[in-house]
Formats: structure tokens, sequence, C-alpha cells
């Protein structure tokens, strides 16, 4: 996908969420010459912190094109209660870059409402899951309204 695709997709609308694959780096790069905000998700495994990598050096070099793209960690699949899930944010802090305060934890409500073909706003409204996800939708547009 283009550039130019991705601003004529985006007419008419105030916030595009784009989720890109992580393996396809001329897909993420093109996305990234156009976006404000990068949000790198990251899980507790040492291979995550291990492959988020190359989406930080595609990120640095990108904004040799984009200077105003900023970047930011999305803490998710953190397993709730355990040590690693608790220590990942530690871990990150190293990368010098921003984390969101909301964490994505694994939780099998999501599992089921993708069984069930919904979202889990739809499937449990109240669980700990849609709200976590709607603390993240606030955090986002908390930051993209502090920037304007």
């Amino acid at each position: 996908m283009r550039p130019n695709d991705i601003r004529n997709l985006a007419k008419g609308y105030e916030h595009v969420l784009i989720d890109s694959p992580p393996a396809f780096i001329e897909i993420i790069r093109s996305i990234l010459t156009i976006s404000d905000l990068a949000i790198v998700p990251i899980g507790p495994s040492p291979l995550d912190i291990w492959s988020s990598e190359t989406t930080l050096n595609i990120i640095k070099q990108v904004k040799g094109k984009n200077p105003q793209l900023e970047a930011k960690f999305l803490i998710s699949r953190k397993i709730p209660g355990t040590r690693v899930g608790q220590e990942l944010r530690e871990a990150i802090k190293l990368f010098n870059m921003g984390i969101f305060e909301t964490e994505i934890c694994q939780r099998i409500v999501c599992v089921e409402a993708l069984i069930f073909g919904v979202s889990v706003f739809q499937y449990a409204p109240e669980s700990k899951a849609a709200l976590e996800f709607l603390s993240l939708c606030n955090e986002i547009g908390a930051y993209n309204t502090a920037r304007t």
C-alpha cells in the first residue's frame, strides 16, 4: 500500500488506525511515512523484546522523512499476577521510548469473543478486557489531543 492510497482511504476520518503485519518491512515503512504515532505492541517474552528491535530500527529510519512521527510501546498479552508481566515495563524503559500506561492482558474472554465473531465490547462489555481496550482508546485520544 502506498502513502497516497492510505491518505485517500483516510479522507473524511479524524483518526485512522492501521494494523500492519510485523514481517512486511516495506508495508510498515510505507505506513509510517504518513503516520503521527506508531504503536508498538510488545509481549512479556524476551523474544518479543528482541523482535521489536526491527520495528524500532524502521521507525528510526522513517523519522528522517517524517519528523513528526512518534512511537510508544503498548504492553500486550501481559499475564496478570506474574513477575514476568510486572518486569516487562522496566525492561522496555531501556529503549528510551514512550510506554502507554494501559496494559492489555491476556484474557480468555478475548478468545471467546473471537469464537462468536464479535468484539469483546459486544461479547462482554463490562469485562476487564473491554475496560482495558477502552482505556487504551481513551489514552490514545488524550495523546492525540495533547499533540494538537
